[in-house]
């Protein structure tokens, strides 16, 4: 599924995508980053004390330091993936707890989402002006605490909140870590380190079922409580779920500012002391042996400088000027269909994804039904039981407590392990048959795939067809690179921004719509989201790329 950021750099909010945009722009003479980069250096250009800033991190190397950075980044994109993505898991096992309908569960699937669209061109301003570790820290810090809090959520209301609260702390992870992560990169490096730190998003998607296998089955066997507060597994399951951002904090305690957002800040003294601390921890040098005394932007980067400030001072009116052009002829029509087919994307992939959980544990329970069907046969029974009772509420009493089947997680997880198989083959492939065939293709075989659920009343290819119609959110990296082909440099990184936020919106979108046809007709869930990804693939054709 497409969760909030899940493809390569193009997934970032406007920070990421302004810095790989920029630097595509441009291409680095950067040497190698081994050990033996310092001597190089020292014979070609003498005792120099003064180098640009990709020269430099070239003399610090790369080592332990970037490990480290690749491993903060990298769980700050999982965190954006586990607290958007976490409450599909849960809304089986709340049902009972917190008197779910079907509207709420749709809300709470959407509630982070919702959270992460309003508040990443914010988070991306504030990126800009505050610093990169400090706006992650911030995030990851806020994301946090108010997670913790969710999981004492005495109701359905306070629990969409709070998990909307969340989601406005972890956009800016989502916002900045691309930003940071490259950063600390030169042109020789930075693409695959990005695509590296992106795995994790996918591994997140694995991570959370895997956990959800572990704990909330556990509801009958461990019964917790808090302050003598009945504590239920999905609780202690969202809690975890939160451990990653603890990590990350710890992780960012050791870590620097950027050093080329202050070097753009004129803070010279800073920039040479955090670079030193690089190569001692690369190069395992002491030091004051670091040979660079004065770093200078690379011209690619002194472009990149101008426009930062030019943004920090006009604030959310250069966010304006950003757009404007973007919704007026001649990008008005790339912009459309962009925005449309990443809409579709997210709505097909993530708002079925989000209800997974929910609507597997009613079907493998009766696999020798159409899907569908069983769903409606499920409803159906809820109805006559509230027509029984004459109380939502007490409708849910008499059914409660629900029967989680733990099988439904490592059936999840296994669609993650697929997700990750997409990834890597959507890699392998994409410089063969093209980014445009690729798109168009996985389009057409994903909405094939959802239109097929409606036939077969078997449940393992019922499983297949589901998976492939889910993993249609693979896509979201290929849509991303397309669409930075249809717009100018200066416009493509709000274009991207504006894109991905469609998309966001549209996974927003799905669950709840998804949550009412679930009610009213299961079948109108894959004839539409199956046939808007033909829609899509339709769209695909027109677009224009180089």
């Amino acid at each position: 599924m497409a969760s909030p950021d899940q493809q390569t750099v193009g997934s970032g909010t406007t920070n990421g995508a302004v810095m790989a945009l920029y630097q595509q722009e441009g291409s680095s003479s950067s040497s190698s980053s081994s050990s033996s980069v310092p001597t190089a250096l020292s014979e070609s250009y003498g005792p120099m004390q003064s180098f640009t800033y990709s020269e430099a991190l070239d003399v610090a190397g790369r080592g332990r330091f970037h490990t480290l950075l690749l491993f903060v980044t990298g769980l700050c994109l999982m965190s954006v993936v586990n607290e958007t993505v976490n409450a599909g898991f849960i809304i089986s096992a709340a049902e009972c707890d917190l008197q779910l309908t079907y509207a709420d569960k749709g809300l709470l699937n959407g509630a982070a989402f919702l959270g992460v669209v309003v508040t990443s061109l914010v988070w991306g301003f504030l990126s800009d002006t505050w610093g990169r570790r400090k706006v992650l820290l911030l995030a990851s810090a806020g994301a946090l605490v108010v997670s913790v809090l969710s999981t004492f959520a005495p109701n359905a209301w306070t629990l969409i909140a709070a998990r909307f609260l969340v989601g406005v702390f972890v956009s800016g992870n989502a916002a900045t870590s691309y930003a940071y992560l490259a950063e600390f990169h030169n042109e020789t490096s930075r693409a695959r380190v990005i695509s590296w730190a992106a795995m994790f998003m996918a591994i997140g998607l694995i991570f959370l079922p895997v956990l959800a296998w572990a704990i909330i089955p556990l509801e009958d066997r461990l019964p917790l409580s808090l302050f003598g507060y009945r504590y239920a597994m999905w609780r202690l399951y969202l809690l975890i779920c939160s451990v990653d951002l603890l990590a990350i904090i710890g992780g960012l305690l050791l870590l620097p500012e950027s050093a080329k957002f202050l070097l753009i800040k004129e803070r010279q003294q800073e920039v040479q002391q955090i670079l030193a601390k690089i190569y001692h921890y690369n190069q395992r040098q002491p030091v004051q042996t670091f040979p660079v005394k004065l770093v200078t932007l690379d011209p690619i980067d002194s472009a990149y400088a101008v426009e930062l400030q030019r943004r920090s001072k006009l604030g959310l009116q250069y966010v304006w000027q950003q757009i404007v052009p973007l919704l007026r002829p001649p990008l008005l029509l790339h912009t459309l269909k962009a925005s449309v087919l990443m809409c579709g994307l997210f709505a097909a992939s993530s708002g079925l994804f989000l209800w997974l959980p929910d609507i597997l544990n009613a079907y493998i329970q009766r696999g020798d039904m159409k899907l569908c069907d069983v769903i409606s046969s499920i409803h159906e029974r809820r109805l006559a039981r509230l027509e029984r009772v004459g109380n939502y509420s007490e409708s849910i009493e008499t059914s409660c407590p629900i029967t989680i089947n733990a099988n439904i997680f490592v059936i999840t997880a296994l669609m993650g392990i697929v997700f990750l198989a997409c990834y890597i083959l959507n890699g392998l492939i994409i410089g063969v048959i093209g980014k445009k065939t690729l798109l168009i293709s996985w389009f057409v075989v994903c909405g094939v795939c959802g239109l097929g659920v409606l036939w077969t009343s078997d449940f393992y290819i019922t499983l297949i067809l589901i998976a492939t119609f889910d993993a249609s959110g693979c896509l979201g990296g290929v849509l991303s690179a397309i669409s930075v082909d249809l717009f100018p440099t200066n416009y493509r990184a709000m274009a991207l921004c504006l894109i991905l936020m469609t998309g966001r919106l549209g996974a927003m979108a799905g669950s709840n719509l998804i949550a009412y046809l679930l009610s009213i007709n299961c079948n109108l869930i894959f004839i539409l989201f199956g046939g808007l990804l033909l829609v899509c693939a339709a769209i695909g054709t027109t677009l224009k790329v180089t």
